[in-house]
């Protein structure tokens, strides 16, 4: 598949990619669509990551790529985020820029847990109904593949920023990518979208380097 412009909307499962989309097609984004000149965000292509196969078109002029950054991490594969088919649209999209979210690890857990009681069945008492234990339900929406809990990955903070640290050195080896951005997306600070650097997750791994979650 060619890929003429290619921007990619990318942090870990809860960091808010979704709602930063909703807000982009419905131009509430303005700053965004401004970094990234994309005119009309409605004329855009938009795509989630897990639903890439769905795409037939041989050739697609502008195209927005939900990814979550821990679909590698999850599938346990053996290159990371080489191995990781959505990816391989890289080698062909002629430009690409890139916004990488990020939120505090104890914000992902709160957000992890209320995301999967909402998916829990509630108990009726007066019908006797089969339900999946809450356990299983990650399992069973992703399939086979899926080998880890992303909760296990965000009690570890510093864990998580090597992920996104595999994530910055993936992205370096494109010469296509135009741009790539950085936003801390955690709630109640007052943060500025900035250029993606390796400085910023050095912070972050300084700052969790002496606690826990």
């Amino acid at each position: 598949m060619e890929v003429n412009r290619l921007i990619v909307i990318a942090g870990v499962s809860g960091v808010g990619k979704s709602y930063l989309i909703d807000k982009l097609k419905a131009e509430y984004f303005s700053e965004l669509v401004e970094k990234f000149k994309m005119g009309d965000p409605k004329v855009w292509n938009y795509v989630l990551a897990k639903h890439f196969k769905r795409l037939r078109q041989p050739k697609i002029d502008r195209l927005v790529l939900h990814y979550d950054l821990t679909r590698s991490w999850r599938r346990c594969l053996k290159r990371g985020y080489r191995d990781d088919t959505p990816l391989q649209v890289f080698k062909t999209a002629k430009k690409i820029d890139i916004m990488t979210l990020w939120v505090a690890p104890e914000i992902l857990i709160s957000r992890i847990i209320k995301r999967r009681q909402l998916r829990e069945p509630k108990k009726n008492h007066c019908e006797k109904k089969f339900w999946w234990p809450l356990q299983f339900i990650p399992r069973l929406k992703f399939g086979k593949r899926e080998k880890r809990d992303v909760l296990e990955l965000y009690q570890n903070p510093r864990k998580l920023v090597l992920l996104y640290s595999e994530w910055a050195d993936f992205c370096k080896q494109f010469n296509s990518i135009n741009s790539h951005w950085f936003y801390d997306f955690t709630p109640g600070i007052t943060s500025q979208i900035k250029p993606f650097y390796r400085e910023e997750l050095e912070e972050k791994n300084e700052a969790y380097s002496h606690c826990g979650i």
